[in-house]
């Protein structure tokens, strides 16, 4: 669907405050530690927000029409929880809780949330691996006394189906992009070697046929040639390559001394990560799809295996041993690469895989300390108002507005549209605003604007039309307006360019990381692209 259509739904939605959906099936997971998500909770696009009271609450659109995003004021009712929610990938792995030797297949949120176990039995269960429409898993179980043999069942772990039946080892399935056949490891010849199969199991086809030992399929996203990762020990020692889906043309991508293992491609087939050694230690490296462009994406002396990505590329799952005990966590493959401990305990954790996505918790902003992944802190506890920014993709951004418990009553959003085209900005008022909290990323502490003695009786923001985020501040001394007179009486503009010119009265002028550049000021340019510059 057109984005531009999207985003006209989500602001139709903001009218209507239809009311969130619980905590249970395919709906958003709370992330533990927060208040849970119930029927209080109000859902505004991908936000969930749960006012004291919803009699008072508002939601007000801060004009944006040009830009990326949607930028939306609340206010009226003290704010104690808000959450985005988005599409995210669950976890699927193994492990030995309440199982003793054997080892069943468990799923999860992305966040650790909604741990179920979908398999019981006595086997010994490993290599789960997602469909790519998310319905059903792929794994390699062997009972007790039998060999490893590939199994095919509903993501739920219901109507388990054994695609092979054999004395030798049938192990590593991967999916092909249509989920119409299923590549695996086998050594049916004396030999491990790269089979693919119909998805029920008929027609398996050894498409490596060589002397060497081939391991660990992995079937790009795209289908295009080439199609399949393995692993080959051709040259001596375990190198990552890559073939068409009928063996032809096997490339090495990663040709070294060291051993190169479990390679995983990325969503767009343009990246590969893989256990490889770089300085000395063992790790995750990634690759391009050419085997050039070799780098770190996480390092530690456990020796961390199985990298698996999420669907949109921004995380990579990974397993790793702490406290004694295999465990699995995931890594932002952007800055500022954070890591978060998916499982925990005296358990075994180990395979993961990412697929299947659901609506979850993506990041918890107004919470109790410790609410968000990881066990970080939101931006705030409480707020009295607060204006956020997103797109049908997710969200963007969240700006805390401070104000005395005292001052709540007294707070009003107003948006205005005469200079949507370059900025979006909202004009904030209350008896006396102390201070502005921006979320600067999950983990971080937020960025602040301190206004300082006086407190100022509103304040001016202009946000980044495509990005949401605040790039310059207006303080002005004005008490709050008579109902009806509007923000826009404290301030107008006009153009110059890709440049809004500010007009009003302002006691001071800041910029978008919070400092203070200027006191009183009647004239203010500011560009979306740079910081506010004092012009009277």
């Amino acid at each position: 669907m057109h984005s531009r259509h999207l985003m006209l739904l989500f602001i139709a939605a903001l009218a209507s405050l239809v009311v969130g959906c619980g905590g249970g099936g395919d709906g958003p997971a709370p992330t533990p530690g927060s208040p849970g998500v119930g029927a209080d909770v109000l859902s505004v696009g991908p936000m969930l927000v749960r006012p004291a009271s919803t009699a008072g609450f508002k939601v007000e659109n801060i004009p944006n029409e040009w830009g990326a995003c949607s930028v939306v004021g609340f206010y009226g009712a003290r704010i104690n929880y808000l959450a985005s929610q988005a599409l995210l990938d669950r976890v699927v792995m193994v492990s030995d809780r309440g199982v003793g030797p054997g080892q069943n297949v468990w799923v999860c949120n992305l966040d650790g949330s909604g741990l179920t176990r979908i398999t019981s039995s006595t086997a010994y269960e490993e290599d789960p691996q997602w469909s790519r429409d998310g319905r059903r898993i792929a794994l390699c179980r062997r009972w007790p006394a039998s060999d490893k043999e590939i199994v095919v069942v509903n993501a739920d772990g219901s109507s388990p189906a054994a695609l092979t039946s054999n004395t030798t080892t049938d192990r590593h399935p991967t999916w092909s992009p249509d989920d119409g056949r299923i590549a695996f490891q086998a050594d049916r010849d004396g030999n491990h070697e790269v089979y693919i199969m119909a998805d029920d199991g008929r027609s398996p086809t050894n498409i490596t046929n060589h002397a060497a030992g081939d391991y660990t399929p992995f079937w790009s996203p795209d289908g295009d040639d080439p199609d399949i990762l393995f692993v080959t020990n051709r040259a001596g020692n375990d190198d990552v390559y890559c073939m068409n889906e009928d063996g032809s043309g096997p490339l090495a991508l990663s040709p070294s001394v060291n051993n190169d293992t479990l390679p995983a491609w990325g969503p767009e087939a343009e990246e590969i990560a893989y256990v490889g050694i770089m300085g000395g230690s063992q790790g995750i490296l990634v690759m391009d799809n050419i085997g050039a462009d070799v780098h770190t994406l996480v390092r530690h002396p456990a020796g961390p295996t199985h990298p698996a990505w999420s669907g949109d590329g921004k995380w990579v799952v990974y397993e790793q041993t702490t406290g004694g005990h295999p465990h699995i966590f995931i890594k932002q493959t952007y800055e500022p690469y954070a890591t978060y401990q998916v499982t925990s305990g005296v358990d075994n954790w180990h395979d993961p895989h990412l697929g299947s996505p659901t609506m979850q918790t993506d990041r918890v902003l107004i919470g109790p300390d410790g609410s968000d992944w990881g066990g970080t802190d939101p931006v705030w506890s409480s707020a009295y108002a607060g204006i956020c920014s997103y797109t049908y993709v997710g969200y963007y951004n969240f700006v805390r507005i401070g104000v005395a418990a005292a001052d709540a009553d007294t707070v009003h959003i107003t948006g205005l549209d005469d200079v949507a085209r370059i900025l979006a900005v909202a004009v904030v008022e209350a008896d006396a605003i102390a201070n502005l909290r921006e979320d600067a990323g999950r983990g971080n502490p937020p960025t602040v604007w301190q206004f300082g003695t006086p407190a100022p009786g509103a304040v001016i923001l202009h946000f980044h039309p495509m990005t949401g985020k605040v790039v310059a501040a207006l303080a002005s001394e004005d008490t709050v307006l008579p109902a009806g007179a509007g923000g826009r009486d404290l301030v107008s503009y006009t153009t110059r360019g890709d440049t809004a010119i500010a007009r009003g009265s302002f006691s001071a002028v800041f910029d978008a990381a919070g400092n203070r550049v200027a006191g009183a000021a009647s004239q203010v340019a500011i560009d979306p692209a740079g910081p506010p510059v004092v012009l009277q």
